[in-house]
């Protein structure tokens, strides 16, 4: 939860005339719409890892980017447009960005000041904002991006200049090194990209390319992310791509992207899509956006990642055999719904999106290759666990724990990813199919295009299942010691 612990502040007690004259003025100006202060946003929304993230003070509604990109000189000139909503007066404002030269500021068509520093753009409008008053953005802006200067985890490197491909991505945080932004994913905005690649490449980003604009030298796409998307769930690539079209049973267009050395590769590995998402919509609900797909990058980072409506993978991933790769995209399809529809209240809740993909995808091969592999993959992994020197010594209270890892293992493969599942397993086991299904259903249809926590997620088991499962919680987010689960113990 994110809270702000007041100053407490000896005072005295005004006159009692003189506080009823206070009233009174303020009743009249008030009555007449007349703001008698405003304050700044806050720098930050007081995340419990990664404070500085997010800025205080508004909600973002929308983000219009349009920018026209150099691949060979890795530069861009763009301007980003945040239409959003106060929700506090403000007479001053921050947004997320990094080292990138700015040509201008406007707030609702008026010239703002601005300063710009340590990743934070802080504007002052030149006119004070009211709470609850829609307001306007514009950030001009250019120059060559660069690495997020502050990264703290693998995947939040941001900008990757890879030759033949410009990339932007990243997570926690990495969105902020090529547009301002808000970025915190609490605050989930819609999105327009305009985005201009010389001829012969192509310029991708999350959700549904709307239009193609062919010019002499140029080519402009037009891209719309119109489901709300956490700030660090948004992808742009610039490179020569090649796409890929189908389609699932139900008419759901799939769009992939991949390098012209890797069609084939990316065919094979992608052509389990339509049944993956089918299998998923069985389970959870509707997938709830309006394309799918996924975008190969030939380039070395290393890993993949759930960006909005087409995941991105690295060019190694899509090489490896189908079994293997297919487990990949069968993890990064279910973040759509799991991180990317319901995404995290803060990023201590990161098992939520990492254990449910993880547990997802081993649902999917339950469904695609049977329950014996399935069972061998859950009892592999608890027993794994089990055997972890690390997390299996007795009254041992060291180390990061599922429910708050703390930074330096929000992406540990163990604590995350393979606990986190096992953890699903254990409640599955605990409340029986029929309830534990009819949790993840509720989990997702109540929070869908928004945020929850871990105390959320509990509330919904615990609803559901009509069992207090504090105890059960207790034991497997919070404690190093692994709980028994008897039924995987033989």
């Amino acid at each position: 939860m994110l809270t702000n612990q007041a100053s407490r502040r000896h005072f005295r007690l005004p006159h009692p005339v003189l506080t009823l004259i206070g009233l009174v003025f303020f009743a009249h100006f008030a009555g007449a719409g007349i703001v008698l202060a405003q304050s700044p946003g806050d720098a930050g929304v007081d995340d419990p890892y990664f404070p500085n993230l997010g800025n205080g003070g508004y909600d973002v509604l929308h983000y219009a980017i349009d920018a026209r990109f150099d691949v060979e000189a890795n530069t861009l000139q763009a301007t980003t447009v945040i239409d959003a909503q106060a929700t506090q007066g403000l007479n001053r404002l921050n947004l997320d960005f990094q080292r990138i030269a700015i040509e201008s500021v406007l707030v609702d068509d008026a010239e703002a000041s601005f300063e710009h520093r340590n990743g934070e753009l802080v504007i002052t409008p030149a006119a004070a904002i009211t709470e609850g008053q829609a307001f306007r953005v514009e950030v001009r802006y250019g120059g060559s991006p660069s690495s997020y200067p502050f990264q703290q985890t693998i995947a939040d490197l941001g900008w990757y200049d890879l030759e033949s491909h410009l990339v932007g991505m990243g997570e926690p945080a990495g969105s902020s090194t090529w547009y301002p932004v808000n970025e915190h994913p609490s605050d989930k905005a819609t999105y327009t990209f305009r985005l201009t690649a010389p001829k012969p490449y192509m310029a991708v980003a999350s959700g549904v390319l709307v239009e193609r604009i062919a010019g002499l030298d140029e080519t402009t796409f037009v891209w719309e992310m119109r489901q709300p998307m956490a700030s660090y769930l948004t992808l742009v690539a610039v490179g020569d791509f090649v796409e890929i079209s189908d389609e699932t049973a139900d008419g759901l267009p799939i769009r992939s992207y991949a390098p012209p050395n890797l069609v084939r590769r990316a065919e094979s590995a992608f052509a389990r899509t339509s049944e993956i998402i089918a299998a998923y919509e069985a389970l959870f609900g509707d997938y709830p956006f309006e394309t799918v797909g996924g975008l190969v990058v030939d380039g070395g980072f290393g890993f993949a990642l759930e960006t909005q409506s087409m995941p991105i993978y690295d060019g190694m991933i899509i090489r490896a055999p189908v079994e293997f790769s297919e487990r990949f995209i069968a993890h990064e399809l279910a973040h759509q719904w799991f991180g990317n529809s319901v995404s995290p209240a803060s990023w201590r809740d990161i098992w939520l999106n990492e254990g449910f993909a993880t547990y997802a995808s081993w649902l999917w091969v339950e469904q695609s290759a049977g329950l014996s592999v399935f069972g061998s993959l859950a009892r592999g992994s608890y027993v794994e666990l089990r055997n972890s020197r690390r997390l299996t010594r007795p009254g041992d209270a060291k180390g990061p724990v599922t429910g708050d890892p703390g930074v330096e293992a929000i992406f540990d493969g163990e604590v995350i990813y393979t606990r986190g599942a096992v953890t699903l397993h254990a409640l599955r086991l605990k409340v029986g199919d029929d309830a534990f299904f009819e949790i993840v259903r509720t989990y997702y249809d109540r929070f869908k295009f928004g945020n929850a926590s871990t105390e959320d997620f509990i509330a919904v088991a615990e609803e559901v299942s009509g069992t207090d499962l504090n105890y059960f919680f207790q034991g497997w987010l919070f404690e190093a010691d692994v709980p028994l689960i008897p039924e995987l113990e033989s």
